[in-house]
């Protein structure tokens, strides 16, 4: 709730709790009181009444008129005082009675006086009965007055004691509110008014991280709020301007420059980390310090006439001689006056900056442009400079020679004067390119003299600190010898192409980056490609990732100056070609490595013929069966492949029983066709994966490979064995053919063993076998 909402609520409940407790008060004291007047009628009721009965008592003894005239009188106070008004009393029955009797007894005194005073007894008899009447009534009168008397004395204790406890619990009720406005007040203005009190406090000391932290709905929590708000955002503040000022220190100790701060007073208020560099200074030690104290009595001379003036609202700028971080420098300080909104010198600010490099610079730059201008005027190149509108701001002396204008005034004349009609129509669109900021080389040609003159020019724009360009360079050179020699050379290459063209070897070029250069027409005519596409490329796609990996060591080894040839096979157009390659390093003359020469030769037919050779050396002419040779490169074969299987090799060494016989009685003929037939049925002896061979004469090996049994060897020799025992018909001659075997079985599990010995073995056991009458087989 809010804080006055809250207040006004309390104000207009202690209002009206005070009003309530007012009309409490004063109602019970109404009551008490109007019970105390209700007493003290009742009690002057009850002493008429017993007054009356007395004068009721003396009228009946003596009959004196005095006494009846008493008893009216008596009798009219008591009616007054029972007359209605007393809305408190009117249900007691005490009053109604009363009343009642008041109302009677008024007329039985009337007949009591009406009643002769004689002594007749009938009329004494009426008196004493009206007299008795009479008292009874006036008794009971002064019953009811005591009733009533007693009933209002009741009653008025009852509103005693209603008025005491209203008259005690209305000020414990007033104090109970008064302490609850006055703890309110506390909780939900004084606290927070005193927290608000001491947070101010504290932020004046300068503890600006304190926050009061209020949560209340009030305008004080809101205060609170905005208190926290304002210090965090005072704080916020302070921070951003300490960290601005710490950005500052550190920007302006890090820039090359000194930068200072002086006042009217010529007083130093900033000076940041480069005053350092001067003799004898501390930045931090300056501050407070004159000018002439800070920098002494010899600076001051210097700088003092220009403090002067920049208080007079004039900027300054000189240089001076100082050391400079021990070493003599020209410093170049800048001072600028710190002028408020009316007008007034504050101070200056000043800046100092080492400028002994850009002096020694400025020199460098002119001695550079005397050299400059001495290579310009001796290099064999014609030079010039031009503004926008074409105007020559420069040129070196070979143009100043060939137009003539040594002497004169070269900003009198334009490209246009100076190279004449015909050259400025080849220059123009070029110079309109350089002058749009577009750099332009281009060729052209002139007759000179009746022959062709070839020259280059390159086009540069002279560019303005916004970029734009302001004018431009031209620098031509005399390129005719260069372009004739390549005229010649073009030639040349013509009729090279023409040779390379039409021979049958593919001839390329390869640069030193692995990029394909030059290719004969022979690739379309072997490969189908088109050679325009290939110039350029890098071999890698070219050839194709699969062929440049397997070639790459072969040619780099041939870029390292080494001459390499290889073989290898290309297919194209349908056709595979077994090739040599041959890669020729191209060399300069200083000896290094500008390219290769690949040259590839169709030597299909070759290898045609080399093959046709080797089958020649590898198998036997007769038989068809591998030879010697052949059987000495596939016994090793098969002993490295046990090592590495694990399974057995078995050798059988065969020959044919009484051969020589055979050879001698049937001839030489006869001979041969039984060898090729034993060749026949050995080879359909053994398996596919077995190796049959004929050594020499009729000398036979087979060679069995994964072998997991040696009971396998000796089946298949008397398989072999029976094969020859059933009869050659040769020539028309039945023969009994027979064959002794000797085999040698190695295991993988028995180690290593080599070809002859294995051969050693299958020997002993054929020779084992020839003496158990042959026609059988042994195993070593």
């Amino acid at each position: 709730m809010r804080i006055r909402s809250l207040l006004l609520a309390a104000i207009v409940a202690a209002a009206l709790l005070g009003t309530l407790a007012a009309g409490v008060v004063t109602t019970a004291a109404s009551l008490e009181n109007a019970a105390a007047e209700t007493q003290s009628r009742a009690q002057n009721v009850s002493h008429e009444v017993t007054g009356l009965l007395t004068l009721t008592q003396e009228y009946a003894r003596y009959m004196e008129p005095r006494a009846a005239e008493q008893w009216h009188l008596r009798q009219a106070s008591i009616a007054k005082a029972l007359q209605p008004g007393d809305e408190a009393q009117q249900g007691n029955g005490a009053v109604a009675g009363l009343r009642s009797l008041a109302r009677d007894l008024p007329e039985l005194f009337s007949r009591l006086e009406e009643i002769p005073k004689t002594n007749e007894s009938f009329e004494m008899r009426r008196r004493e009965a009206l007299l008795d009447q009479l008292l009874t009534s006036t008794q009971a009168m002064s019953d009811y007055a005591d009733q009533w008397f007693q009933d209002v004395a009741v009653a008025r204790q009852r509103a005693q004691k209603r008025f005491q406890i209203v008259a005690f619990t209305t000020p414990m009720v007033m104090l109970l509110m008064f302490m609850l406005l006055t703890w309110v007040v506390r909780q939900r203005l004084l606290l927070p008014v005193q927290r608000l009190a001491e947070a101010a406090a504290l932020v004046g000391e300068g503890h600006l991280g304190h926050r009061i932290s209020s949560d209340a709905p009030d305008e004080l929590g809101e205060l609170a709020r905005r208190f926290d708000a304002m210090t965090a955002a005072v704080s916020a503040s302070r921070d951003q301007a300490a960290h601005a000022a710490k950005r500052l220190r550190a920007v302006t100790d890090n820039l090359p420059t000194m930068i200072a701060y002086v006042d009217r007073d010529e007083r130093f208020r900033f000076a940041n980390d480069q005053y350092r560099r001067l003799p004898g200074i501390d930045p931090a030690s300056l501050i407070g310090k004159t000018v002439k104290e800070g920098l002494g009595d010899e600076a001051y001379a210097v700088v003092g006439p220009c403090l002067a003036a920049t208080f007079a609202g004039e900027r300054q700028q000189f240089e001076r001689m100082s050391l400079v971080d021990g070493k003599p420098s020209w410093l170049r300080s800048e001072y600028l006056p710190d002028i408020d909104e009316h007008g007034q010198v504050l101070g200056l600010y000043a800046m100092t900056i080492d400028v002994t490099e850009r002096r020694e610079a400025g020199a460098r730059l002119r001695d550079s442009e005397t050299r400059l201008r001495a290579i310009t005027d001796n290099i064999p190149a014609m030079i010039g400079h031009f503004d926008r509108d074409e105007r020559c701001l420069f040129a070196n002396t070979t143009v100043r020679k060939l137009t003539g204008l040594m002497d004169a005034d070269l900003s009198r004349h334009t490209l246009r004067s100076g190279i004449g009609e015909e050259a400025y129509a080849l220059h123009e669109p070029h110079v309109k390119a350089a002058l749009r900021g577009e750099p332009r080389t281009f060729e052209w040609h002139v007759l000179r003299k009746g022959r062709d003159a070839y020259f280059m020019a390159h086009l540069v724009p002279d560019r303005g600190d916004d970029g734009a360009a302001r004018g431009f360079y031209v620098m031509t050179f005399d390129v005719t010898d260069v372009r004739m020699a390549e005229i010649s050379r073009a030639r040349s290459e013509q009729r090279l192409r023409q040779i390379t063209d039409n021979l049958p070897v593919l001839i390329s070029y390869v640069d030193s980056q692995q990029r394909l250069a030059f290719a004969n027409a022979t690739f379309k005519s072997w490969l189908g490609v088109e050679t325009e596409g290939m110039i350029g490329r890098p071999m890698c796609e070219v050839v194709g990732t699969q062929t440049f990996e397997a070639r790459r060591d072969k040619m780099e080894r041939a870029l390292q100056g080494e001459r390499v040839e290889f073989e290898g096979e290309i297919t194209g157009q349908g056709v595979t070609r077994a090739t040599q390659t041959a890669y020729i390093p191209d060399r300069d003359a200083s000896g290094t490595v500008q390219g290769i020469y690949a040259l590839t030769s169709d030597v299909s037919s070759l290898k045609r013929v080399e093959q046709q050779l080797k089958a020649l050396a590898r198998f036997d002419t007769l038989t068809g069966l591998p030879n010697r040779l052949h059987y000495n490169e596939k016994l090793p074969e098969a002993l490295a492949r046990s090592a590495r299987t694990g399974n057995g090799v078995a050798l059988m060494f065969l020959d044919i029983d009484h051969f020589k016989a055979i050879n001698d009685s049937l001839g030489h003929a006869t001979g041969d066709a039984v060898l090729k037939e034993f060749a026949k049925r050995l080879q359909k002896s053994v398996r596919a994966t077995d190796t049959v061979a004929r050594l020499a004469g009729d000398e036979f090996v087979a060679i069995l490979e994964g072998l997991h049994d040696v009971v396998v060897v000796t089946l298949m020799a008397d398989k072999i064995i029976a094969e020859m025992n059933m009869p050659f018909i040769v020539d028309e001659h039945i023969l009994k053919v027979t064959t002794s075997v000797g085999i040698s079985y190695h295991s993988a599990h028995a180690g290593e063993v080599s070809p002859d010995a294995l051969l050693d073995r299958a020997d002993k056991a054929l020779y084992e076998a020839k003496s158990a009458g042959r026609n059988v087989h042994r195993m070593a």
